[in-house]
């Protein structure tokens, strides 16, 4: 029987992670990354991620390891200094930076561990997001300015941006059809904008381009925006991906970023205003990140035919889903088009954009859907046959009321009663009879009933059709017919 030597040693699995990770860090940094190491960082990574995912902050995942510091600090003193530390997130968080960027520099990065990477920078800013916002400045992965002078506001979209993320998005990720370090990108992105009204601007200090790059705010992450608006979204639905859920993923983050920007005031007050100027002239007008991506809508026909090809895809593409059990894959594209629609509402009424939003209400009004050219109104329409989340149908009902008191402007006024063809009859029945219902959503009931009172004020027809109790043709007939009276004597009369 062999002798058997048992070490009493205490030990802390963290000081193995963290001296690890430090020394891949420091071998990428001196230009001869550890290959060898990279299997095992990945899963250090990977596993920090899940912790990180349960508990955001380190400071509490081991206090017992922190108990006894003295022990380890004489046998070493780098992880005794750790082992003091009340902030582990100071010693962890740093070793990310050097990875993220440099790594991700490779011609054939390892996109595991870089996902992983990025996944524990997102979930560290959970709880220290200045911190990670500080670091992010300095690293060469996120999106930026180049040079950092030129103007937000006039500079072409996403000009000089060449960052580690963008040539792993356009090097690998589009081309492989994964698209999982985008997917982390936009997790981070989310978890700062919900920071970002925790500093809130001094002294103005957002109105001049000195404005300190470290202050975490909307203005700070426009370089970060504007990169998914003009190199993601306005193309994602064109890219080949292995897993189609990703694409729904991405489509919803995305646009659940832009509703966050365009309905949180707080970002009215974080102005950016890059200098034109030489340095001693005087700063440029301030210019938010809001009115940015306003702007970019108003004028970006890609982003008209990405953001309504979404609300076209119609409830028969999540029901069919759902019945296939793919539950996922239905969940993410219902949560896309819900956040397609808040952001479409903003965009239609806000009164900030109702004189600069003309080519979104044409493409809204002349917009096909689908091989068959259903118009992009009787897709709106038909949200009312959709079973589940009232929140949906709401949304698409909210939709066709402010298309009715939007059509107004447009001249000759378009019947909106006549998108809806030969589903005008079921469309009506299903109106009706949800509003009638006793079980029905009261959400839904109120958006019925205000959808009537605009009809009777702006598309007599739609009025016509909703409110008469002939089911059939026949009513639509008599619809279309009140459209064609009501156009009638608007008509100027003849010289």
């Amino acid at each position: 029987m062999p002798l058997t030597i048992q070490f009493h040693i205490r030990y802390s699995a963290w000081h193995v992670l963290y001296a690890t990770l430090a020394k891949f860090a420091k071998s990428v940094c001196d230009g001869a990354p550890a290959l060898d190491l990279v299997e095992s960082v990945t899963c250090i990574l990977q596993l920090m991620a899940r912790l990180l995912e349960q508990q955001p902050s380190l400071d509490n995942m081991f206090p017992a390891a922190y108990a006894e510091p003295e022990a380890f600090g004489r046998s070493n003193p780098a992880l005794g200094k750790l082992l003091g530390s009340p902030a582990p997130i100071k010693h962890f968080l740093p070793l990310l930076f050097p990875i993220l960027s440099l790594c991700g520099a490779y011609s054939d990065p390892p996109l595991d561990m870089l996902t992983a990477a990025l996944s524990c920078v997102s979930y560290f800013a959970l709880a220290h997001p200045t911190e990670v916002w500080e670091r992010l400045q300095y690293s060469d992965f996120l999106p930026s300015y180049a040079p950092q002078e030129e103007a937000f506001a006039t500079g072409a979209a996403g000009g000089g941006m060449r960052s580690a993320l963008q040539r792993i998005l356009h090097n690998t990720e589009v081309p492989n059809g994964e698209y999982s370090m985008t997917l982390a990108f936009l997790d981070l992105i989310s978890t700062l904008l919900v920071n970002c009204h925790l500093s809130s601007p001094v002294d103005g200090e957002f109105h001049s381009r000195h404005a300190p790059r470290t202050t975490l705010s909307f203005a700070a992450l426009a370089p970060a925006v504007d990169y998914l608006r003009t190199e993601v979204f306005a193309y994602y639905d064109g890219w080949r991906y292995r897993s189609v859920l990703q694409r729904w993923e991405i489509g919803t983050k995305i646009l659940a970023i832009f509703a966050e920007i365009l309905y949180d005031t707080s970002s009215d007050d974080s102005v950016v205003a890059m200098a034109v100027a030489e340095p001693g002239a005087a700063d440029a007008a301030p210019f938010s990140l809001k009115d940015s991506l306003v702007d970019a809508f108003m004028h970006d026909g890609s982003l008209h035919h990405a953001l309504l090809t979404v609300i076209g895809m119609g409830p028969h593409a999540v029901e069919a889903l759902f019945a296939a059990r793919r539950t996922r894959e239905a969940q993410a594209v219902e949560a896309m088009i819900i956040s397609a629609f808040e952001v479409l509402h903003f965009l239609l009424f806000d009164p900030s954009v109702q004189e600069a939003n003309a080519a979104l209400r044409t493409s809204l009004l002349s917009r096909t859907v689908g091989g068959d050219e259903l118009s992009l109104i009787a897709a709106i329409a038909s949200y009312i046959n959709y079973p589940y989340a009232p929140r949906v149908t709401v949304l698409a009902v909210d939709t066709l009321s402010q298309i009715c008191t939007i059509s107004l402007a447009s001249r000759p006024s378009p019947s909106i009663l006549g998108y809806f063809g030969a589903d005008a009859p079921i469309f009506r029945d299903t109106f009706v009879n949800r509003l009638k219902s006793s079980a029905e959503d009261e959400a839904v009931r109120i958006a019925i009933l205000n959808l009537m009172s605009t009809a009777l004020e702006t598309q007599p027809g739609l009025a016509q059709l909703l409110l008469n109790d002939e089911v059939g043709e026949s009513g639509t007939a008599k619809g279309i017919a009140a459209d064609e009276k009501a156009k009638a004597k608007a008509k100027p009369p003849p010289k």
